[in-house]
């Protein structure tokens, strides 16, 4: 979120810049930031996501990614003939549009702020999901079973109410399910919720 915000300033500032020596740099500097931003959220995608389902999410992002490309020229195109300036045969039409079209990156960053709090949840809804089918896998489950680490950080940073907390790790063997991939409510079950 911090990349996307700290890009829109040294990429605006690049646009409007009428002097190739103070673009050039400014550019560099915002799309440093810009492509900075893709490895922590694909790794935070990749983190709430469970295995089994990755190819499939992958494949939705991917289509919807591309949908998006497709159309952003006709967009672009369509916003910098429209503009103030656009039809004088001046180009601040187009530098407007690349001003503009920056606020999609603060949108974007501002879109990642719920998430920020929902994110240990997350991450531990996901663990608990791996730990119980991998725990299915080799015969009865049984209580207790050690989380993997980053689950315990993550449970032990909620305890509010409706919040997951760390009495999420011990499970009770009469409640679990022996199916292959748990449903809503074999995972409340083993994060310590009712199934109601």
């Amino acid at each position: 979120m911090c990349a996307l915000l700290a890009c829109v300033p040294f990429l605006a500032l690049g646009f409007s810049s009428g002097w190739l020596l103070t673009a050039v740099p400014l550019l560099m500097t915002g799309a440093f930031f810009l492509g900075s931003a893709n490895s922590p959220s694909d790794a935070a995608r990749l983190d709430i996501i469970h295995p089994h389902l990755w190819g499939r999410s992958e494949g939705i992002r991917t289509f919807l990614r591309t949908l998006l490309q497709a159309a952003a020229p006709v967009v672009f195109g369509f916003a910098s003939d429209h503009l103030p300036g656009a039809n004088n045969g001046d180009k601040p039409g187009l530098e407007y549009t690349f001003v503009l079209f920056l606020a999609v990156l603060v949108l974007a960053a501002l879109a990642i702020l719920p998430a920020l709090r929902t994110y240990p949840r997350d991450v531990a809804t996901a663990d608990v999901s791996i730990h119980a089918i991998t725990a299915g896998r080799g015969g009865p489950p049984q209580a207790g079973l050690p989380l993997p680490d980053r689950t315990h950080r993550a449970m032990s940073a909620h305890s509010g109410p409706g919040e997951v907390g760390r009495k999420a790790i011990v499970t009770d063997n009469r409640k679990r399910s022996h199916d292959p991939l748990p449903g809503p409510i074999q995972l409340r079950v083993a994060l310590g919720q009712e199934p109601g």
